[in-house]
Order: structure tokens, then sequence, then C-alpha cells
């Protein structure tokens, strides 16, 4: 039998994006369910993005200049890169933008999908560290407790910050902390311990600054940690869901996601869960990992739709990759049948959007 990958494994969304192979038997084929994948919006390093000066260049993008009477383009450093056959002729509109002296253009230097915001051109990689942004609810482990401060891993390039000033202690209100509370920074979050958090700055340096001045954030309890692709995790108004099987999960916006049975946050330790908890627990769990690893995105209405789906399986059996392509392939399908009942004048449908259904955004999907 064939084991199912490990969390390594599960960060795999650029396979498809770049024709790698992850040596996993089975997964989901969105072509059967009839989603095609715009090619004009998947790029490599070095793709021509365009040369209209419209356009302001963004994140995962590099203006270099282009050599005039010449169909090379060198970077501004002096590096050259032979022009992409194919968006050279999607791009033939722009050539008359260009300038004969001193022409320029955008060319991507990451892989990934284009993505536009009014005149801003970007590319959002397929596969990457958590960047964060303001506001981003994270879950991350405590790694080290410093100086009036906890280093927390987040999944990102450099370990996140959570000042012992961001934190609402147990039982009272946001005050000005003393050496006492400097003390006993331990009995409030320790070595290992999991904490939901949020972003309240990124750096210059790109690391986060995370707070937990809201009673929802804190030491998370008994449960259990699942890392997917931070791509995956669809953005949402809330991050924490209550599920009507007895658990609670969070996604955090870093790819960490917690599941348990208790709400979470508590100043004292929990006694052991029930076995049915436990269980329940492994379901749910293992229903975060199938979707993960076929690429369907994450957020409270998927999750439930692969626990119902699943609901009839042994736990252990949807470890199996030909059980979790069957779990996948039909939540797979609900989900684009509410999309197109979205779509449709008068349809209900869960607020999907197109490019939703393939890696939350991470790419482009169109019928």
């Amino acid at each position: 039998m064939q084991s199912a990958p490990d969390d390594e494994e599960l960060d795999s969304l650029s396979i498809r994006l770049v024709g790698l192979d992850e040596n996993y038997p089975v997964r989901l084929n969105w072509n059967d369910l009839g989603v095609q994948f715009s090619k004009q919006s998947i790029v490599v390093p070095g793709d021509r993005l365009t040369r209209s000066r419209e356009f302001i260049p963004g994140h995962g993008t590099l203006r270099r200049t282009v050599e005039a009477g010449s169909g090379n383009a060198s970077f501004a450093a002096g590096r050259r890169q032979k022009q992409n056959d194919d968006n050279a002729e999607d791009n033939d509109e722009d050539d008359e933008d260009e300038d004969e002296e001193g022409a320029w253009e955008l060319a991507a230097s990451v892989a990934g999908r284009q993505h536009v915001v009014n005149k801003l051109l970007c590319v959002l990689p397929g596969r990457s560290r958590y960047a964060g942004e303001i506001g981003d609810v994270v879950v991350g482990r405590v790694q080290e407790v410093a100086s009036r401060r906890w280093r927390i891993d987040a999944n990102a390039r450099l370990q996140a910050t959570l000042h012992l000033s961001g934190v609402l202690l147990p039982g009272e209100d946001l005050r000005r902390k003393s050496e006492e509370d400097e003390r006993a920074m331990r009995a409030v979050l320790a070595e290992g311990d999991l904490v939901s958090a949020e972003v309240q700055s990124v750096q210059a340096d790109g690391s986060l600054v995370l707070h937990t001045r809201n009673a929802r954030y804190g030491r998370l309890g008994q449960g259990t940690l699942v890392r997917v692709p931070p791509a995956l995790i669809k953005r949402s108004k809330t991050h924490f869901h209550s599920l009507p099987c007895g658990v609670t999960l969070v996604l955090g916006m870093n790819g960490y996601c917690w599941c348990g049975p208790t709400p979470g946050q508590s100043d004292v330790r929990e006694p052991l869960a029930s076995p049915a908890d436990r269980s329940e627990v492994a379901r749910v769990r293992a229903c975060v990992r199938l979707l993960a690893v076929n690429h369907v995105p994450l957020y409270d209405t998927s999750v439930m739709q692969a626990y119902e789906v699943a609901r009839e399986s042994p736990v252990a059996l949807l470890s199996r990759p030909d059980e979790q392509l069957r779990v996948a392939r039909l939540v797979a399908e609900q989900l684009l049948t509410a999309e197109v009942g979205e779509a449709q004048p008068g349809g209900g449908g869960f607020g999907l959007h197109s490019g939703d259904l393939i890696s939350g955004g991470a790419l482009s999907a169109v019928h």
C-alpha cells in the first residue's frame, strides 16, 4: 500500500506549474472536471509580461532594457536572455509603445500567475515562503523566549516576533507590562507551544511582528498542526471555524492549520481529550491533508464537504492516495457546481469567484 506523502511533499503547488514530477501516483486532474488553464496567465522567470508603460511593476516582476532592433532583452545589470516566443506573439500589440532608444519591458522574476490590480502588474508565485500582510491570521510555534518577546516560527523566511506588550494576558486587560510579567513569560507561552496571532506589521527585512491583543488569539491547546502550501488558504473574513462535528479549525494564512477538540485558548492545561474527540480531530486533519494534496482551496465549506464525503470511511483509509482522490474529486465537483450556480442569474452558491477553485487563485481557471 502506497503511503501518504509527508508534510514536506504537501508543498507541491508548483508541480503542474513548472512540470515537475512529485512521484505521487494519484492526483486530482482538474481538466477532467472541465477546468482549463490559461497559458497566457502562467509565466516562468524571464518571460515578457508587457512593454506598455501604463503598468506599474509589482512583486515578482523586474524591469529590463531592450536593445533597439533586437529581439533579445538584457537585464539592467547586463544579463541577457532570449525572448519567449509565445509571449512575444501575445505582446506584439505593445510594440508600438516601444521607443527605439532606451526601451524597456516588464518580465517575470518568479514562476507563477500574472495578476493585475488597476495598473499594478505582479506575479503571484505558486510555491514560496509566507510573505505576510498586515491583518493576516497566522498559526505559529514558539521557538525561543527572549527578552520581553517570543520568537515564533510562522513559516516565513525569518522568525516572527511577538512582543510582551502585544499579548493579552489571561484574565487581564491590556496594561503596561512589568518586570514580574517578564519573569512569568514562560507561564504564558513556553517553547514548543502553538499560538494563533495576527500580523501587526511587516518590517523592512520582511520579518513579521505579531500580536494577540484579542481574546480569540493566544495559546492553542490540544490538537494537531497540519502544514499546507500558503497559496491554498482562501482569504476570508474569519479563519476561526467551529465545525458542527465538534472540532475547532484555525486556518492560518501562513499555511499552518490547527484543529482540536477545544476552542483552543485557555490559561490552564486541559485534560486529555476523549478517544471520540481525538477521532474527530484526526478525521478533520485527514480531510485538510487530502484537499491540500489535490490542490483544492481550503476554507470552512470545502473542509466540511470533505468531512461529509469521508464520514463513512475509516480514518486510516483516508491516508490512501486512491481514497484521497475519490474524496477530493467529489468535493471539487460540488465546488464547481456551486460556482456555476453563483455565476447564473439568481443562482446561489458559496460565493466563489473565478480562479478560487485552483489554489485559492494561485492558478487561473477558465471554463
